[in-house]
């Protein structure tokens, strides 16, 4: 059971898990939030793909430390993740998202890596609509977090830029 929720890279929910979350918060307050990171298939291209596997544990691990005692997270697929947090109070999920950007701020400063981790966020609630699908949210939240990777496009991806 373990191995068919489970995403075997990162140890965190794979995208089944992600869908059963889905469908179990429907009917809750909640809010979905995307995650991408930013500049990934540049790392690959540049540093091999056990580099690029190596950021995806590294920012599923952040992700599960901040984001797990509001709620869920989960990979979506490739450099794609998702938190589904247990509030849909806007201000509270913006004041989270801001503190996780600068935990992986710093993290990069302490890293010693030459590249940063870079990500876009997007979020949407369902604090007009209770019953409304996780899925809408999902929707909404990815378009959002591509206005939000536009706002960030020019963030140099490595260190000495």
């Amino acid at each position: 059971m373990k191995m068919a929720y489970t995403d075997a890279l990162t140890s965190i929910g794979n995208r089944a898990m992600c869908e059963t979350v889905f469908r179990e918060k429907t009917g809750q307050p909640a809010t979905v939030i995307n995650f991408d990171l930013n500049k990934f298939k540049q790392i690959n291209d540049v540093y091999g793909h056990s580099t690029g596997d190596q950021l995806l544990v590294e920012f599923a691990g952040h992700l599960k430390n901040f984001f797990e005692t509001y709620g869920y997270v989960g990979r979506m697929g490739g450099d794609e993740f998702v938190a589904v947090l247990n509030t849909n109070n806007e201000k509270e999920v913006k004041t989270l998202i801001a503190r996780f950007k600068r935990n992986l701020e710093q993290a990069n400063q302490e890293s010693g890596r030459v590249y940063k981790m870079l990500t876009s966020a997007g979020y949407a609630t369902n604090k007009n609509n209770l019953e409304k699908n996780l899925w809408e949210l999902y929707e909404e939240a990815d378009k959002k977090m591509y206005e939000d990777d536009v706002n960030e496009i020019y963030d140099p991806v490595f260190m000495n830029q």
